[in-house]
């Protein structure tokens, strides 16, 4: 059962390739390292059995891992969407989607004039529940649903404005986060967690490896993000996922502890 630490070829029990060092025996086989991180968590919990812990259980576990996210449905996600006029952005003609934004006036907004507004109108995450039904449905909300176009446009003013502000008072920065919440998340018995801090990016856009600096009375801290996550729900285009926008919110993920990062705190990102 212990780890390998020689370069001998060896063959994995499960997917059959062949790998050098590395490795976790069973009493029947051995597994490649990436066949085993599909059944790290199940194997290192104190309840299994000792008939589960071979090649065969392995095999099962991995097996049933896949049907059952197969058959995970997609989660509901009820977003607010009028009937549009037509199918180009009203402020600067590109064409657009599905997934456009439709002011009230029913001008629809292509995702980067809509983008360039969320410093000072973000979309709004709440949760649907229907108690009798045994229903929760995440429900983003767009205040750009409530505006007409002429709002948009001073919107847009307003917009350059606010980010002026943050960078008289920041000076220049790459972008500001706003901290929600911070939590550990453990992966497995050896106590391994990521740490993850849930917040929304109120100027700029955090990415993965970006370096930040938060300031505490007594002295600043600096680190770096190991990468981000996106809420399924704020995935309403490619340009998203690569970064977590102003006015979105979004999880920075690290992989060590964080113990001077606190709720209400802002993150420089340098």
């Amino acid at each position: 059962m212990g780890w390998f630490s020689d370069k001998t070829p060896k063959t994995c029990s499960i997917c059959n390739r062949s790998f050098s060092g590395g490795g976790k025996t069973l009493p029947d086989g051995i597994l490649c390292d990436n066949c085993w991180s599909l059944v790290e968590d199940h194997f290192e919990n104190d309840d299994i059995l000792e008939e589960e812990y071979t090649v065969e259980g392995a095999k099962q576990f991995i097996a049933n891992r896949k049907k059952t996210k197969t058959a995970e449905p997609q989660p509901k996600i009820y977003k607010s969407q009028p009937l549009r006029l037509t199918d180009s952005c009203q402020n600067c003609g590109a064409s657009v989607g599905d997934e456009a934004t439709v002011l009230r006036d029913r001008s629809p907004i292509c995702d980067d004039c809509a983008s360039s507004v969320r410093i000072i109108l973000p979309l709004i995450r709440i949760l649907i529940e229907e108690p009798e039904e045994d229903i929760e449905e995440d429900a983003v909300l767009d205040p750009l649903n409530k505006i007409t176009y002429p709002e948009f446009q001073k919107a847009l003013v307003e917009a350059d404005q606010a980010r002026n502000r943050y960078q008289q008072h920041y000076g220049n920065c790459k972008a500001i986060f706003l901290v929600d919440e911070n939590r550990r998340i453990e992966k497995n018995r050896q106590h391994i967690a990521n740490y993850v801090i849930t917040g929304r990016t109120v100027y700029g856009k955090v990415q993965a490896q970006d370096r930040f600096t938060v300031h505490r009375r007594e002295r600043a801290y600096q680190d770096t993000i190991t990468k981000i996550e996106i809420p399924y729900y704020y995935r309403l285009s490619g340009r998203l996922s690569d970064a977590i926008y102003e006015g979105y919110s979004g999880n920075l993920i690290f992989d060590h502890d964080i113990p001077y990062i606190y709720p209400g705190d802002i993150l420089i990102i340098n």
